[in-house]
């Protein structure tokens, strides 16, 4: 047996390739695939080596879909929108591979359209419990069947966390987010705060991570770049900015800051101390839902040493392992069992649900309507109305 997994950008071929090796365990061999569309953009080779020793190929959405089709599984490990499109178009093939689907980071906004873009899935990969509770909630109230919600936790991370270290702070790491904060005016308030704290420890190494490198590209488009900061301030010679991927540095760095990044559950899986930047709290800065973590701290806070443990039942919330399975581990466990036939395929009974009926409906409403506007040109019209003119006087 062989999987197709889609990827396109850097953290979902991370997620992917996770997958990758544990499908490969399990005797299913995994092909990475990236959309040419996007790979162009978003996914360079600098990015892929960092990530991974699979070979990634690139292929034309249509040559895609037809490759996933004749596969035994494929998994699309994309935004909400282009996974359901995926979906609706290897089933317009008639193929019927196991479909799987997941999210690569925490879910912090769209719960219910992020579910339903993904609900077409065979097996649905939930990453935390908060998350499987909303997604039973919405798939009750709305009539779909739930058994594909598998809860496994982020696929990027291991079973459980390691036990937190403790010692002095000697290296402190802020992962820095492509648009969080989003106005530029936020975001040169946060690295100099960093700058600050950076001042103020000088026996500290203090090291800005930022999302990629200047001319790279990723899911989130970063409008203002640390580089384009750092070249107007006098840097003191502690703090510098740092390309070395997160996972490269876990037990280098003793205090991970960010203000929602994926990057913390990782630091967390670690044993790494980890602060969310919290001074500002808004739905903008996507940390409303991480308030149970009791991490979040104001940087005045964090320049005094005044950090938060883990609260035990956030520990507990996205690292839901009972059985000691990695959640890669897990995924990759119940698509070998519905591909081997040992466990239902969904994907058939909610296409034929009244929810993707209506969801189906509505986007052909709207393809429909949009063309008609494109007719709809000013010139067209205004041919349109003389025509309409000119039968009156002939009349």
């Amino acid at each position: 047996m062989h999987a197709v997994l889609i990827t396109g950008f850097d953290s979902s071929l991370k997620w992917a390739s996770r997958l990758a090796e544990a499908l490969a365990a399990r005797g299913i061999e995994p092909r990475l695939v990236a959309p040419t569309s996007v790979a162009a953009h978003r996914l360079g080779d600098a990015q892929i080596r960092a990530v991974t020793e699979r070979p990634v190929r690139t292929a034309a959405w249509p040559q895609l879909v037809a490759e996933a089709a004749a596969a035994d599984v494929a998994v699309p490990v994309l935004d909400g929108p282009n996974v359901e499109r995926f979906f609706r178009d290897v089933h317009a093939t008639g193929g019927r591979p196991v479909l799987g689907a997941g999210y690569v980071g925490m879910v912090l906004y769209d719960t219910v359209s992020g579910y339903l873009g993904r609900s077409l899935a065979d097996v649905l990969a939930v990453n935390s419990r908060t998350d499987h509770a909303a997604f039973r909630l919405a798939a009750t109230e709305l009539g779909l069947p739930d058994g594909n919600l598998l809860l496994t936790g982020l696929a990027l991370l291991p079973a459980a966390p390691a036990a937190p270290r403790r010692g002095p702070i000697r290296t402190v790491l802020l992962a820095d987010q492509p648009t969080v904060p989003r106005q530029e005016a936020d975001r040169v308030l946060l690295w100099d705060r960093l700058l600050r704290y950076a001042e103020r420890h000088p026996d500290r190494q203090v090291l800005l991570k930022p999302r990629h490198r200047p001319g790279e590209d990723t899911f989130h488009r970063m409008r203002v770049a640390p580089e384009t900061w750092a070249a107007s301030r006098d840097l003191p010679p502690n703090l510098r900015i740092d390309h070395t991927p997160i996972d490269r540095q876990a037990g280098a760095v003793d205090l991970l800051l960010t203000v929602s990044s994926t990057a913390a559950l990782e630091a967390v899986a670690a044993g790494t101390r980890v602060a969310f930047v919290a001074d500002r709290v808004d739905d903008g800065s996507l940390n409303p839902p991480l308030l149970p973590s009791g991490l979040l701290r104001r940087f005045e806070q964090i320049e005094r040493d005044e950090l938060g443990e883990p609260h035990p039942e956030w520990l507990a919330d996205v690292f839901p392992a009972a059985d000691g399975l990695a959640p890669a581990e897990r995924f990759a466990e119940r698509l070998a069992a519905v591909a081997a036939g040992d466990a239902p395929r969904l994907h058939d009974a909610l296409w034929d649900s009244g929810v993707h009926r209506a969801r189906r409906e509505t986007e052909a409403a709207r393809a429909s309507f949009g063309s008609a506007r494109r007719r709809l040109t000013p010139r067209r019209i205004a041919a349109g109305g003389l025509r309409r003119a000119l039968a009156v006087l002939v009349r």
